[in-house]
Parts: C-alpha cells; structure tokens; sequence
C-alpha cells in the first residue's frame, strides 16, 4: 500500500513497539491507517484512483453532508495526534539525519568547486588538441589516396605482366593447336579478373592490351572445343580431361557442358525424328517427296504403290542407324561424366564434377537419356497414329523393334560396365525405354490373337454345326502357333505376353469344337453299326488330341512358366475331347454291367458234375463275350491307334477310357461273384470257367492285363471321373454298399451348375426352361437332365435293392399303423360331432357378448375424452390466471407459463381434442399466449448471454425447455453467434470501409477512396492503416465476447437440470459424439478467418503490406484474443472455451503472413548484406560502420518480435541463413596467396584487409553472441552453425600467417642441433649473450609482434585472460608450440657438457623472457609452461638424483628419455642416430606419434645397446640405461626393466 495513497506514505512514522499516547495502550495492534483501510469513508482516500470531485459529489447527494464532514474532521484530529506522536517518539533519529543533511551539504559544496577547476581543465586541453587533430586527419586522408593509387599501380603492372606471358605462350607456337591451352586459359581468367575486379578500365596501356586478350581467348576456346569434342568422338580420356581443365581454367566449365550435354540431346531427338521421317524413307526407298509419282508419299504417311518394299527396308536400316547414334550419344555423355568424376584441379583439388553438378542434380547420363526416351515415346506414339505405313511395320515387327531396343540397351550396359564408375543407364532407364514402344506391343498381341482367332473362325464357324474339318485344317492352326511362338522364343517376356494371347485362341477351340459335339440317343446307341454322329465325335476326339499333344510338346522347351500359362486352356482341350466319347463309353459299360448282373439268374448250387464240367460258357456270359466283341468291332476299332491289342505305351484319352472300363468291368464281375449264394462245388467249377472266359475277352478285345493301381490313379484325371459308377475300387461303389456315402448323386449335383438348381428350395421350372431356350443350348441341356434321371433312376434301384430288409420291416409296420389309423378315425368322427353341437350351443351367447362389449368401448372412449377436455380446459384457466395475474409480461412466471402451454398443446395433439368447440375457441389464445412467453424467454435468454448472468441464462433455458423447443432455440443461437462472428470479420477487412473511416468516400476518384487491389488513394495511407488496425482490434472484441456468450451458454447448459424430471439440460441439446457448441462456433469463425486472410492477401496489397510488416503485432492481437478467452473461461469442472488444436488452427490462419513476414524479414537482411558485401567487388573491405549497421538491423528484428518465442525462432532461422551469406561473402573477401602468408618484411595491404575483416568478424560473432544471451537456449542453438560459420571464416583469415609464423619460429628452433654444447669454454658459457639461434627467435617474435600481432591483439602489451579472442587464442597456440618445441630439441641436444647446460638455461630464460613480452603470459599457458621450468634444473641434475625428481611429473616421457642419451655412453645410440634422420623428420614423425609408439622407437634402441653390452661381456650397464627402462615402463605398466 505504500506507493497507492498518500496516506501510506505516513506509515514510516509508525512504531509497533511504542505504544500510543493518544490512544488506549493496546492499540498498538491496529493503527489509525489499519482502522481507515476498513472504514467504508476513510478507505477511499487510500484508493490510488481517488478523486475529490467525485467523493463531495457523492456525499453532497446522500443526504448526509454534515455527518460526512464531522467523521472527516474526526478523522484529521485523530491523524494530527499521531503525526505529533510520530515526531516525539522518533526525535532523537531525526535530529541524526539533521546533522547528517548538513555535512552533506558541505560535501556537495567542495565537489562543485572540484568539477568548475576539471571543467576548464578539459576546456584548455580541447583547444590544444584541435589543431593537431585537424593536421592529422589531413595527412590521412592524404595517405589513403596515396595508397590507392599505388594499388592501382601494383595491380596494373601484374595486369601487363600476365598480358606478357601470354603473348609469350602464344608467339613461342605459330600454331594454336600447339598452344599449351591449359596455361593460356588460366593467364586468360587471371586477366581478365583482373582486370574487372581491380577496375583498370580506362587506363590506356591496359584498355589497348585487353582487345588482344579478348582475341587471343576466343581462339583459345574454339581449340579447347575442338579437343574436347576429338576426346568424346574417340573416347580418349586425356583429351576430354585437357579440354575440360581449359574450360575450367577459364571459369566456363558448366556452361560448356551443359552446351554439350544439350548438343546431344539435340543430335537424339533429330537422328530419332529423322528415322521416323516417312518422306525421306520413302525417298530412299526409290520414291520422290511428291505425291503424284511412284513411290512417293501418300497421306497418312504411305508410300505409293510399288515402293512399300523398299520403304519397309529403309526404315530398318534408318532405326539401325538411330539406335547406333544414340548408342555413340549415350557412350559420349557417360565417357564426358567419367572424365568430370575423376578429373580434379592440379592446384585447387577441386572435383570438376563438383563444379558442374550441384547436390541432388541427376547425372548427365540421366539427364540426355531421359530427354531421348521422351522424344522416342513422342516419336513412337504419333508414328502410331499419324502413319498407318509405320503402325503396321513396327506392328508386325515388334519383335525385331523390341530387339533392336534391348541390343541397344545391352551394349551401352555392356560399354559402360567399368569397376567404380556408375553405368550409363538405370534399371528404371531401360524399362522407361521399353515401355516406350508398348503402344505397338499392345498392337502386336492384338495383331496375334486376331489372326490366331480367325484360323479358328473359319476352321470352326458359328453358323455350320455337325461338320467336323479336316486333319489339314486342324494341323494348320497348330502350326500357326508354333510360328507365332518361335517369331518370340528369343524374348522371354513378350513369348509369355503372346502365350497368354494363345491361351485365349486355345480357350476359343475348345469352346468351338465343344459347340461341334453330337449329343442325344444318334450318339449312345451301341446296339448296332457306329453312327454318323458317333464318327463325327470320333474324329473330333482325335482332332482335339491331336492340338492337345503337339501344342504340349512344343512349349515342352520353353521355361516352366509357359506350361502354367497354357494349362488352363489346354486342360479344358482335353476336357472336351473326353465330353465327345463318354456318353457312349457309359452306354457300353451299362450295358456289360447288365450283362453280369444276369450271374443272379443262374444256378450255381444244384447244378449236375456234367454240365459244370461243360466247356461251353453261362449264357450271361456269352451274351457279355458278343457285347464286347461288337464294342471292339464297332466303336474301338476306331478309337484304339492300333486294331490289336492295345499296347501300355499309347496311353490317349481313348485308351484311358478303354482302360478304366476293362477294370470296371472285371471288378463288377468280382462283386456280384461273391453274391452269389448257395455256391457248390460244381458251381465253383462253372464260375471259374465264366472267369477265364472274361479275362481273355477283355484281355482280346479291351485292354490287356488291367491295373487297378493305375485305374486307380487314372480315376481322378480321365472324363469318365463324372461317372459315378467308375469309381475308385478301393472304395465300395453305391450301387451294392448302404455306407457308400463318400459322394452320392445328390453330392454331385449339388456341385453342378446345372443340377444344383433343382436343390434350391425356391426352384422354379418355369424360370429353368427359360434360361435352358435363351441360353443357346437347350439340346445339351435336355441330353443332360436325360443323363440325371437315368443316374437317379440307378441310385434309386440301388438303394431299394441295398435296404430291402429295411423296407419289409417297414411295410409290416404301415399295415399296424394302417390298423391304428382306422381306428382314429372313428375317434375322430365322434370328435367332430361333438364339437359342431358345443359350436351351436354357443354361438347365440358369444353373440351377445360381442354386442355388449362394443357398446362398452365406445362408452369408455366418451368419457376418457370428455376427460381430457375437462383437462385442458383447466389447465387453460391455469394459464390464464397466471397471465390475468401480471398485466406485464417480463414479470410472468414465464417457466410455468412455459410448461402449462407445452400440456395443453400435447394434450390436444395426442387426444385429437380438434373438433370440439368449446376446446378449439381457446386453443387460438393459448398459441397467442406462447408467443408471448417464447418472445420473453427470448428477451431474458439474450439478456443473461450479454452480461454473463447464469440465473437469467438457465430461466431461458428452462422457458425453452418446457415448451419443447430447447434444441431448436440453441440451435438458433448458434448459428446467430456464428453469422454475427462472420460477419465482423468481413466487415473488419472492407477496404471501402477502411478508406471511408479513413478520411475518404468510397469513390475510386476523390482523395481518399479505395483504388483498384484494395489500396486506399494517396494521402489516406495513413489513416487507413490506422483504420485498419482500430478496426481488427474491434473485430477481437467482437470474437472475445461472441466465444464468451457461447461458452456461458454451454456452461449453464452442463449445469442446469430440469427440477422436476432432473434431467441435464445439455443432454436434449447435444447427442453423444457431437461437437461442443464452443468448437462448433470457433470452427466457423476460424475457417471465415482464414478465408478472409487469404483472400485480403491475394485481392488487396494495401492489406497485405500491413499485415506483412505488422505481423507481429496481428500475431499479438490474436494470441491476446486467445489468452482473454483461455482465462475468461478458466473454471473449475468446465471445460475451457477453446482446445489446444483450436488455438493452433487460429494462428494457422494467418500462416500465409508469417511466410511474408519472415521472407521480408529475410530480403532485407540479405539486401544489407548484398550491398556491404557485392558480389561484385572483391579485394575491398567495408567500414566497421556498415558492419555495425548489419549488427542493428539484425538486433531490431530480434527485438520487433522477442515477445512471441515461436516467431523469434522463426526469425533467428532466417537471421542464421543471412549470418551464412554473411560468412560466404567474407570468405570471398580473404586474400590468398604468398602475399597473404608473407613474414619477412612489414604488414602487406592483403595482410592488413585479412586483419580487418578478421576483427569484423569477430565483433559480429560477439555482438550476436551478446545479443542471443538473453534468448532461451534453444535460439542459441538455432544460430550455433551460422555463428561457427561466421567464426570459421574469421579464423581462415589469418590462420595461413600463423602458419607461416609458427614454420618462422621452429625453424630458428631446429638451428639449436647446429650449436657445440659439448667444449665450450666456462667463459663463453657465463657470457650473458644468448646463443645465435635464440637471438634470430627473439628477433622473429619481436618482428611478429610489431607488425602483426599488434593490429591483431585488443591491447598493446600482454595479453589479459579476459581478452579471449580468436587472434589470443592463436597467439596462445603459437606460444605453447614454441615451448613444446624448444624442449622437445634441447632434450635431442647430444653431447651436453656442464658449460652447454649453463648456455642452454641462459637460452631458456630468453625464450621465456621473449615469449612472456611479446606473445602470450607464460604464467597462463599451463603444461608447456611448466615443463620448460621443470627442464631447466632438471638438466642440472645427477643421474642418480633423477629417478626420484618430482620435476619428472612435469615433463613428457618423451623428453626425460631423450635428454637421457645425453648422459648414456656413445655406443647407446638415440633414434634419431639409429635411423639415420635429420632433427625436422624426427620431429614430425613425432608429431604424429603418441608417447607410446616414441618409446617403442627408444626401447629398440636401448635393445640394440643392451645387446651390445652383453657381446662385449660387461657385467653392468650404464647408470642411463636402468632409468629409462623404468620410465618406459612407466609408459606401458610394466615396472621390470631389468
């Protein structure tokens, strides 16, 4: 409360502790302060809105003023007594800050006095500063003009320097194809960057040399080509390699070759025209150009009579010369693609390939052969359509096409198969180019079949029936086929796409030669001489197998699949060769079966020795003997191949039939054999003898020796498989057993097509007859239904005979129920007259009930209605008295009125009151009444949604609810909230409107109004953007209060039940899975939202530019909409107006902005960049303002948006892409080259430029660093690569002269192995003057650091820590590596006497001097720096005293056991002395070795000294050599050395 009144400010007066005078003691608890907080007067002088005006208002308007102002003057008295108190108790403190003030005051005196005497010292120093300054700025700008033109000098003469190389290239070979062109090309692009980069235009000299230049590279260009082309027509890769690297050299690499890769395509597309081309084939087949002559050119592109021939012959060879051009095309394109993946810059290194292709770019390769399958598609489809002369060549020759494409396809696979280069063509290429000519494969199989088919045609016609053709016939459609299959046998697909055409052709003969078959009693008699319908069948049979077995033999060659292709239609070939004989071959197998069946007629018990023993066969089995003697003569005679007997090896379908028909009849015999009974012996006799008598029949005449096994196995393939009674012997056959159940007849109909329909239980005969006359085959199907009746005549005959003692049991028990039955007649004769005498007696009765009854029913109907009208009329007079009550309507008991208007009505309706007058005459006030109160639960509906009232909100809900209309009426509303959104959002977006509000008419001609694209006219921009803005924010408003009403009517809807049927008021608005009413609101205005977006983005620029600059203020305008409603509707147990989803659909809305929004954000970044960094200039530097000036522009764009995390991200990703371009330019700013990595003399001006844009740099990486900081980490991360980028290329900059510094300074190192350490003098070892190499080191760092390092380090002198920049860390690197590298050389140093240890600490003090004034604090640089002050007394050391040294722990292994040598004796030799190198190899084998793999190179050494000790036989080693074992084994773990 201490910043909100004036009156708190009182309370620092107060002391809790101290108790109040003029109070009681205890009211230290509560302070007048406290007391006026609570007080309903005072507390509003505590308010920080308080006004004076106001509050007099207010208590000169209630009545009580003079109370008010006594309280007031109360209230003064009492505040007076406590400021007094406050003072009295605080005295003592307050007199301290009295005395305090005052020593204050005298201090502020003396300070003024001190600042007037520094103010007119800094005057005096401005103005004798001012002319010096003024000097200097002069001079300056006199040294830059200076420096320039010296620049443009420097750059002239390399200019004519270069000129003069290349006149000297040309004039030393009169002939340029001798020129070397890679050279002159190079000289040509250094010229000419030269030249335009440098700005030498207008010099004369320079102007006069260029013309030759320009001359002299068109030349060089026109060679380059001719080798290059040379290269590709031979395939010679140094050829294609040298002209390449000319263009290269010249900066044109990629422009030539896509001129070459475009050259081929072109010289495909033509050769594939001109190969098509109908008027030159026919010119070179004999004919003109004309039209009028012969062997010209027809239209529709045929020749003229006479020259087709030679037309067809030209066109093969045309397609021939295409696929080789396209063949040497391709080979061409892919040996160019080989020669660029291969071919790299001798001096940059870099790819050619790169340099033409960029990432995800296809293949040359690709790109000509996609462009020549294209044309060829092209080509093929209008030769299709456009030359019927063409169609029908590559129609009937598409084999010989399809050929031609996959030989050409084989041969570039073939010729550009090298290990590690990828092939010329894809396997998507290759079917790419097939499918090109598809259009005429699809011709060609039509071609196949229609021929194919028309053999059939006319061999089988339609319109002759009962003619069978001749053998011939039948043998010129199998050979037919077989043409048709070897024209293709060579390719494997299109022989299965024409078999699959001959399975179609196979499928018509079998249906054709089906339709030839003779059927009915002509066909099965087998009593007399073959028929003529039987012979046709016989022949037909033999046709059929004929195209069976040769069709099968031969595809017999062809892959497995072929088989599977035909097998369908050669299946049903063999199908209907066995239809056209089985019927007679079941009439000849009935007829033996009846035959045999006679052995139940003979005697076989009582039979005399004499006749048994009779050689004269059973007169059954004569009879059988003579039925196959005349099947034999008659009917196989002339189905058998041979008259004979028939033999195993010609199995047909006839023998098969023959086959299972001599088994059928042999076990048939078997079966009824063993029937027979009594059997005596003379009987055996007999049978025996019918036995032999039937084998040699059927042995004779049928089959010889039938198997059963192979019946058996045949049963399931041959046509007689339909024929129940052949079935397989193993199982019982249905004729004799009762279990034969495995399939009856009934089974197999149920399986036939046509008899199943008589096992439907609706089976209709009428519809059966109908469908067997308009099918076609009405005979068949008569034959057919004959063949079921004789089939279920035998079953029948069957079962009577197989269940005959079943039957007579049952017949013995119908007599007994025939007995029972007559006596229930009787019963039921007397039943019946019984029952017609109670029918009489009863009648007269049940009348009168009846009667009785009615009159009941129409008596209740009566008074239940007179019921409901009593009823409706009371309620009527509820309902008045509750209006009569109230002559205001808005005070009506509207929900009770609500209900007694809903019962009267429904009442009325389900009673059907209508008619009754009484009734109808108040049912037209009641209708009137319901208006009324719809119209005011209406009224308190809306008034309640507009101040958010829930109490009036349920009274409507429930008004509604009780007449019945609750749906309807939030429906309603809905769709109100729903039109009243849209429409605020159209009119939000009305630019005529805009304008107008903005000062303007609506006129396109006045100043002010809308212009066409919605642009407001000149001079009311302003205001209309303005407009525009009051306007959306208003349209906010408006969503905000329309998703406000809604939700509160949910929410009340989800709350308020019915108080007496309690039941949820939601409930009877929405059903389950329907959408919220909130979502079913925002849904609309969302998509109108979204359509008005677009649709201003699109249809008004004036629109678009607003909200694409402001967008971050439309993105805050919506999420502040979301945010109001999340948090206006955040109550506990209801759920929120909106979902996460239908946020994320709002902001998606206006998606089309943000795109605008960030490429603008993108474009003007990038423009900045553009214009500090051209593209066109290079060599230049810009200020550090501009780079300032990208800094800002960068930072204002992170800050118009900083509020909003999502879009800062989407900012920072394209500030990250700028900050890339920012990198990219900078790196083409960087001087390379000797003049850049100079070290010897002072800083060069490309020295100098690398060193700015180096510092530049590193200010933007800073500055961005610093600005990010405050960002959350994921923006960090969103700009890390750009930034490291930036870095990067900062650090590229200078890294070559630090390189070249650090190379400077080993150098001067490695001359340590030329100094004597060995015999010096004590004198010359105590000289103060450090040794030759360390005074050149000195020198060098001293010279790097005043000419290079002090335009590079933020400071002068040394180095701070806080200071880390990329040029410190550099400086930091060098210096470790100067100390590594003097350590690591000192410890080579062999042999090392006392006075060479004295000059090499004095050399390790200058070092360390040297290094801690001019490159880095030695103090800061860590292990180098330790270890060179370990080194120093450690060299100084005994031998002894070395091993427990706790200076070793500072020093590499490496260097302990190299300044050991220096102690050991000659004959322990140091690698280096071992491998014979000099100190610089050793050092960098070093380098790039780790301590372990140096001790491994010493342990050999010491190896080779141990073993040299043990020759000679001395009994001890030197003192040196147990110690560096042990530090060796230091290195690897192992502490045995010995």
């Amino acid at each position: 409360m201490a910043t909100k009144s004036p009156l708190q400010r009182l309370s620092t007066f107060k002391n809790p502790s101290t108790p109040t005078p003029l109070l009681s003691p205890t009211s230290s608890h509560q302070s007048h302060i406290d007391t006026f907080s609570s007080d309903p007067i005072f507390s509003a002088f505590l308010s920080p809105d308080f006004n004076p005006t106001q509050f007099s208002s207010a208590a000169l308007s209630s009545g009580s003023a003079a109370s008010r102002i006594e309280k007031l003057q109360e209230g003064l008295r009492l505040l007076d007594s406590q400021l007094r108190h406050e003072v009295l108790s605080r005295h003592p403190d307050l007199l301290h800050q009295l005395s305090s003030i005052k020593s204050a005051e005298s201090s502020l005196s003396s300070l003024r006095s001190s600042l007037s005497s520094l103010q007119s010292s800094l005057r005096r120093a401005r103005a004798e500063l001012s002319d010096p300054h003024r000097l200097i700025s002069v001079q300056t700008h006199q040294l830059n003009n200076l420096h320039s033109t010296s620049q443009l000098l420097q750059y002239t003469i390399r200019t004519l320097r270069l000129v003069q190389k290349l006149r000297g290239l040309v004039d030393s070979q009169p002939d340029s194809s001798k020129w070397d062109l890679s050279k002159g090309a190079q000289l040509h692009f250094e010229i000419l960057s030269l030249y335009n980069e440098s700005h030498l235009s207008g010099i004369d000299v320079v102007d006069g040399e260029m013309k030759w230049v320009i001359e002299i590279g068109s030349r060089i260009r026109e060679e380059g080509m001719k080798v290059l082309e040379k290269g590709l027509e031979s395939l010679n890769q140094p050829e294609v390699g040298l002209g390449l690297q000319v263009f290269y050299n010249m900066g044109e690499l990629r422009g030539t070759v896509d001129g070459l890769v475009s050259k081929y395509k072109q010289m495909g597309v033509k050769s594939l025209s001109s190969a098509l081309d109908m008027k030159a084939i026919s010119g070179s087949g004999g004919g003109g150009y004309g039209g009028g002559g012969p062997g010209g050119v027809q239209r529709h592109g045929t020749p003229q009579i006479g020259s087709g021939g030679k037309a067809r012959e030209a066109l093969w060879q045309r397609m021939n010369g295409c696929m080789d051009q396209l063949h040497s095309i391709v080979l061409a394109v892919w040996h160019l693609q080989r020669v660029l993946s291969k071919k790299r810059d001798p001096f940059t290194l870099v790819l050619l390939l790169d340099e033409v292709m960029e990432e995800g770019d296809p293949l040359l390769t690709d790109r000509v052969w996609d462009a020549l399958v294209k044309s060829f598609a092209t080509q093929m489809k209008s030769a299709f359509t456009a030359s019927s002369f063409v169609k029908e060549i590559f129609t009937v020759g598409y084999p010989k096409l399809l050929t031609m494409i996959e030989n050409l396809l084989e041969r570039i696979s073939r010729d550009t198969d090298v290990k590690g280069v990828p092939p010329a063509l894809t396997s998507e290429g290759k079917e790419k180019m097939v499918a090109a000519v598809e259009i005429f494969q699809t011709a060609f199989l039509t071609l196949c079949l229609s021929r194919l088919s028309d053999l059939v045609n006319s061999v089988f016609p339609m319109s002759s029936r009962g003619s069978v053709p001749p053998k011939e016939y039948i043998s010129r459609i199998i050979s037919r086929i077989q043409e048709e299959i070897e024209a293709v046998h060579l390719d494997a697909r299109l022989t299965l796409l024409v078999l699959r055409e001959i399975s179609k052709v196979l499928l018509l003969l079998s249906e054709r030669a089906e339709y030839q078959i003779s059927t009915g009693p002509e066909a099965r008699q087998i009593t007399g001489p073959a028929t003529p319908a039987q012979l046709k069948n016989f022949t037909l049979c033999q046709h059929l197998q004929e195209v069976h077995t040769r069709i099968t033999s031969i595809i017999s060659g062809l892959p497995t699949i072929a088989a599977d292709v035909l097998s369908p239609a050669l299946g049903s070939i063999y199908g209907v060769a066995g239809d056209s004989i089985t019927s007679l071959f079941q009439a000849m197998l009935d007829r033996l079966e009846s035959c045999i069946l006679q052995i139940h007629e003979q005697n076989f018990s009582t039979l005399a020795m004499d006749a048994a023993m009779d050689n004269n066969a059973s007169p059954y089995m004569e009879e059988l003997q003579k039925s196959i003697l005349h099947f034999r003569a008659e009917f196989l005679s002339r189905l058998l191949p041979t008259s004979g007997a028939i033999s195993t090896g010609s199995e047909t379908i006839c023998t098969q039939l023959v086959r299972s028909m001599a088994s059928r009849v042999l076990i048939f015999f078997i079966r009824h054999a063993s029937l027979v009974r009594p059997l005596s012996e003379s009987g055996k006799l007999r049978m025996a003898r019918d036995m032999a008598e039937l084998e040699l029949a059927v042995a004779q005449n049928l089959f010889p020796k039938p198997d059963h096994t192979h019946y058996t196995s045949m049963a399931t393939k041959s046509p007689l498989q339909r024929l129940s009674t052949f079935k397989n012997p193993s199982t019982p056959t249905p004729l004799l057993s009762p279990t034969s159940s495995h399939q009856s007849h009934i089974d197999t109909f149920s399986s036939d097509p046509i008899f199943s329909a008589f096992l439907s239980p609706d089976f209709n005969p009428t519809q059966f007859s109908s469908a067997a006359l308009s099918s076609g085959s009405a005979a068949s199907r008569i034959e057919k239904l004959q063949e079921g009746l004789r089939l279920l005549d035998s079953q029948l005959r069957h079962e009577v005979l197989s269940r005959h003692p079943d039957l007579l049991h049952q017949l013995s028990s119908i007599k007994s129920a025939e007995s029972s039955l007559s006596s229930l007649r009787s019963s039921l004769s007397s039943l019946q007259s019984s029952l017609r005498r109670a029918r009489a007696e009863l009648s007269d009765p049940h009348r009168l009930i009846s009667v009785q009854t009615h009159q009941l029913n129409n008596l209740h109907s009566t008074s239940q209605l007179l019921q409901y009208t009593i009823r409706t009329l009371r309620l009527v007079q509820k309902l008045r008295g509750l209006v009569d009550s109230q002559p205001d309507a808005s005070k009506w008991d509207l929900s009770k009125g609500a209900q007694l208007h809903f019962e009267i009505l429904s009442l009325y309706n389900e009673s059907h009151l209508s008619g009754i007058d009484v009734v109808d005459g108040e049912m037209k006030w009641v209708i009137e009444i319901g208006s009324r109160i719809r119209e005011e639960g209406m009224k308190v509906l809306k008034k309640g949604l507009e101040s958010l009232n829930q109490p009036e909100v349920g009274l409507g809900l429930q008004v509604f609810y009780n007449m019945g209309e609750l749906r309807g009426t939030v429906d309603g509303l809905v769709s109100k909230y729903k039109q009243m959104g849209v429409k605020s959002l159209s009119s939000a977006l009305d630019m005529k409107a805009i304008s107008g509000s903005g000062g303007g008419g609506y006129g396109g001609g006045g100043p002010g109004g809308v212009q066409r694209h919605g642009t407001p006219q000149i001079g009311s921009g302003g205001k209309a953007r303005e407009a525009l803005w009051q306007r959306m924010n208003g349209c906010m408003d408006q969503l905000h209060s329309i998703v406000l009403a809604v939700w509160h009517l949910q929410r009340v809807l989800s709350k308020k039940r019915d108080p007496f049927t309690l039941v949820l008021l939601l409930d009877e608005v929405m059903e389950e899975g329907d959408p919220l009413l909130t979502d079913r609101v925002w849904d609309a205005l969302v998509k109108s939202f979204a359509t008005q977006m677009k649709s201003a983005f699109t249809a008004s620029s004036f629109v678009k530019e607003i909200f694409t600059v402001g967008y971050p203020k439309l993105l805050t305008m919506i999420e502040n909409l979301l945010e109001r409603i999340s948090r206006d509707t955040d109550v506990k147990g209801v759920p929120p107006a909106l979902t996460s989803e239908g946020k994320e659909k709002m902001v998606a809305a206006v998606e089309i902005f943000q795109t605008a929004f960030l490429t603008l954000c993108l474009s003007r970044l990038s423009d900045l960049v553009n214009s500090v960094f051209p593209m066109s200039s290079r060599g230049s530097v810009p200020p550090k303002e501009y780079i300032s000036r990208i800094i800002s522009r960068i930072q204002e764009e992170i800050e118009a948006v900083h509020l909003d995390a999502r879009l800062t991200l989407l900012v920072l990703r394209e500030i990250s892409k700028v900050l890339l371009l920012l990198s990219e330019r900078a790196e083409y700013q960087i001087s390379t080259g000797p003049e850049a990595r100079q070290i010897t003399g002072p800083a060069t001006p490309a020295q100098l430029k690398n060193f700015t844009l180096c510092q530049h740099l590193q200010e933007v990486h800073t500055r961005i660093t610093s600005i990010i900081s405050g960002l959350p980490t994921i923006a960090a991360d969103v700009l890390s690569p750009a930034l490291g980028s930036i870095y990067g290329v900062a650090g590229d900059s200078i890294t070559s002269l630090f390189q070249a510094m650090l190379d400077r300074l080993e150098s001067c190192i490695l001359q340590i192995h030329e100094q004597n350490f060995s015999t010096l003098a004590m004198d010359a070892a105590m000289d103060n003057n450090a040794s030759p190499y360390m005074e050149e080191l000195q020198k060098s760092i001293l010279h790097f650091r005043a000419e290079f390092l002090s335009r590079l380090l933020p400071t002068s002198g040394a180095i701070s820590t806080g200071s880390e920049t990329i040029c410190t860390q550099l400086v930091r690197s060098m210096a470790s590596r100067v100390l590594i590298f003097f350590i690591r050389h000192a410890s080579l140093v062999r042999p090392l006497s006392e006075s060479g240890k004295l000059r090499m600490a004095r050399d390790m003090a200058e070092l360390e001097l040297a290094v801690a004034q001019n490159l880095f604090p030695v103090e800061q640089l860590g292990a180098p720096y330790r270890a060179l002050r370990a080194f120093r007394p450690v060299i100084f050391l005994e031998t002894s005293q070395m091993g427990s040294s706790p200076l070793l722990q500072d020093l590499p292994p490496s260097v302990i056991l190299h300044h050991l040598y220096s102690r050991g004796p000659e004959d322990l030799q140091s690698p280096l002395q071992r491998n014979k190198l000099t100190p610089l190899q050793y050092s960098l084998w070093m380098d790039s070795q780790g301590e372990d793999q140096i001790w491994k190179g010493i342990k050999a050494t010491l190896d080779d000294y141990a073993a040299k000790v043990r020759a000679r036989g001395d009994k001890e080693f030197s003192p040196v050599y147990p110690l560096m074992m042990k530090v060796g084994a230091s290195l690897t773990g192992n502490k045995s050395y010995c």
